[in-house]
C-alpha cells in the first residue's frame, strides 16, 4: 500500500514525478484516481509538465484500463497526459501507439454508456486528442 501521508507531502512539495511513479508502480487504479483528485492538474501539466514521458504514458495506460468509475476525472487526466506527450520522442515512438489505442477504445465504449454530462464532455475531448495522436 502507498504511504498516504508521504504522498501528500510529495504533492505539497510538488514532487509529482515521485508521487505518480510510486502510485503507478502499485498498479492500483483506485489509488491512482485518488492521487489525481488530490493533485493540481495545472501544476502537473503546466507549460513544462512535471511528469516524464514514461510516467505520462503509464498514466494513460492505467487510467484507461478502468474508465468506468470517476470517468470525468480519469478522462480529463488521460487527455492532459496525452497532450503532454512528445510525439517525436523515443518513448512515444517505441510504446505509445498500442497504449493510446487501448485508451481510445475504452473511452469510446464508455462514451456510449455514460449518463453524466461532465463525463461525456471529458470523454469526447479525450477521444479527440487520442485520435489526433494516432493519425
Amino acid at each position: 500500500m502507498i504511504d498516504i501521508p508521504r504522498t501528500c507531502r510529495l504533492i505539497g512539495q510538488r514532487r509529482y514525478e515521485e508521487a505518480f511513479t510510486t502510485a503507478l508502480s502499485k498498479g492500483d487504479v483506485e489509488l491512482l484516481s485518488w492521487l489525481c483528485s488530490h493533485s493540481d492538474e495545472h501544476d502537473v501539466f503546466g507549460a513544462r509538465p512535471a511528469l516524464g514521458q514514461a510516467v505520462l504514458l503509464s498514466l494513460v495506460q492505467q487510467l484507461g484500463s478502468d474508465i468506468g468509475l470517476d470517468t470525468a476525472l480519469k478522462a480529463t487526466w488521460i487527455r492532459e497526459a496525452a497532450l503532454s506527450l512528445d510525439p517525436a520522442g523515443q518513448v512515444f515512438a517505441a510504446h505509445a501507439r498500442p497504449i493510446l489505442a487501448d485508451a481510445l477504445h475504452a473511452m469510446q465504449r464508455k462514451c456510449g454508456t455514460c449518463s453524466e454530462r461532465e463525463g461525456v464532455v471529458a470523454l469526447r475531448l479525450g477521444i479527440h486528442v487520442l485520435r489526433s495522436l494516432l493519425l
